[in-house]
């Protein structure tokens, strides 16, 4: 699935050859960007920790990982996101004829899906969650 994506050197400097899968995220932030080309923001936050963290990350007790992931040129097939808690959903992605097809559920249930022609990782963040969550 990481295929799809540009500019994941980030992503594989850390995580090597194991790149971490988008089943079990938790979504944190949703961010929709009108115009011409309409972008879909998305920060996850993922299960899969690193196998070999980097040192800096170890220093600050990092034991969680968010992605904010970008799509670009998006059509919006469906939406229904509301007040609920979207944690531990799952993302896919399909191609189709050059356009992505990103689909999120959660517990069987799809949560929104889009056509995208762009998909970007703008960032990799370690940081350490609350320990009284």
């Amino acid at each position: 699935m990481w295929n799809f994506f540009e500019q994941i050197n980030a992503l594989r400097a850390i995580y090597g050859n194991k790149l971490p899968s988008l089943e079990h995220v938790d979504i944190n932030q949703i961010d929709l960007i009108t115009g011409e080309d309409m972008t879909i923001l998305i920060t996850f936050e993922i299960a899969d920790l690193p196998s070999a963290m980097p040192t800096k990350w170890t220093n600050r007790g990092v034991n969680a990982v968010i992605l904010r992931l970008r799509f670009v040129s998006v059509e919006i097939n469906t939406f229904s996101v509301s007040n609920k808690n979207y944690k531990d959903g799952e993302v896919s992605i399909l191609e189709n004829n050059g356009v992505k097809c990103i689909k999120f559920s959660k517990d069987g249930n799809l949560v929104f899906d889009f056509n995208a022609k762009f998909l970007i990782l703008d960032s990799v963040v370690g940081y350490q969650t609350d320990a009284y969550e």
